[in-house]
């Protein structure tokens, strides 16, 4: 399977990838979702990272990164069960330190946690949670 990257301002978003971004991710358990229009509406600079199947468009994993207070980018991670352990963390990640050295995480479970404890000298962990 081919894939492709892609970064994107939120606000540059076509209507059928703002709609792929808002269904995919964690549900009730997470916040994507609930951000994702947020960030549209209150920060011209924030920014999604998506990789797609080249061939069908189908959305395989996303990140939404918006700037806190302090400019740094909050960043929220979503890769399909099916996809996991693939390498597209590591390269939504690796897309995400272009524009910010060292974004904030929010692991929220334990496999979360495990994922970010590798790149733990490359993020910022959010007060709220821990590795």
């Amino acid at each position: 399977m081919r894939t492709k990257t892609q970064v994107k301002l939120v606000r540059n978003l076509t209507a059928k990838e703002y709609r792929q971004c808002k269904s995919l991710n964690f549900r009730v358990d997470g916040c994507m979702m609930y951000d994702l229009p947020m960030a549209k509406r209150d920060y011209p600079t924030a920014r999604v990272v998506m990789i797609k199947n080249a061939e069908t468009d189908t959305l395989l994993a996303w990140c939404l990164a918006y700037p806190n207070r302090e400019n740094k980018y909050v960043t929220q991670y979503y890769v399909r069960v099916k996809f996991r352990r693939q390498g597209f963390g590591d390269r939504l990640m690796r897309q995400v330190r272009k524009f910010e050295p060292s974004p904030v995480v929010m692991p929220h479970d334990r496999a979360s946690r495990g994922f970010f404890r590798k790149h733990e000298s490359n993020v910022t962990v959010n007060n709220s949670y821990s590795l």
